[in-house]
């Protein structure tokens, strides 16, 4: 219930100040998705994974060219963190109660819009998007470079960045502390599907 709130609330936002000739796409949670975090740790390395992606993306007609600027489109992603799955179920548990606070702060929210526009190779761009990320109740500035290109009638969304733990005001404790990098990585993987019925296509 509270994932469907929080995404009717954000559709509602994309309706409050709807943009001209944008196309409304969300994450095609009938194809392959992945959030992955990454921690390397002194003493032990490994990777939290789930499928759990979801969000809308209202992109104007013109925002994936090369060498567009900052432009008008918007985009709500969130990430479901009781979905995070490290391969032991002990370590799971501790991630979502004493990191994360999942029950108080289920998910990771990313807000923002596209900047800048580059080629990436002949099949696909790289796109700079800036807005605010919001774990553990915490809001901070995030930029972010990602890797993307036209999958039919899609857009396959991938990119890697950083997460520093502790600006998130998450603490590990002090004997956890070779396990449990201070900053994580966390990499993209999901399409994004035009909506039946938006503005225009690819």
């Amino acid at each position: 219930m509270k994932r469907v709130s929080s995404l009717l609330a954000a559709g509602m936002i994309f309706l409050a100040a709807p943009i001209l000739h944008a196309t409304e796409y969300h994450v095609d949670t009938a194809a392959a998705r992945q959030v992955k975090f990454i921690s390397q740790a002194p003493l032990e390395s490994f990777e939290g994974v789930t499928q759990r992606i979801d969000g809308y993306a209202l992109i104007p007609s013109d925002s994936l060219a090369v060498g567009k600027g900052p432009d008008s489109s918007r985009f709500y992603f969130e990430v479901d963190l009781n979905a995070l799955d490290t391969g032991i179920g002990l370590r799971n548990r501790h991630m979502r109660e004493n990191y994360f606070e999942t029950e108080k702060y289920p998910f990771a929210q990313y807000t923002g819009s596209i900047g800048t526009v580059s080629r990436g190779s002949d099949t696909s761009l790289e796109v700079s998007i800036s807005g605010e990320m919001t774990i553990h109740g915490v809001k901070r500035p995030l930029e972010v470079m990602i890797s993307t290109g036209a999958n039919g009638q899609r857009y396959h969304v991938r990119g890697q960045f950083p997460v520093v733990l502790p600006d998130y005001l998450i603490k590990v404790p002090r004997l956890m502390f070779m396990k449990i990098s201070d900053t994580v990585q966390v990499q993209l993987d999901f399409y994004l599907l035009p909506v039946s019925g938006s503005k225009e296509g690819l």
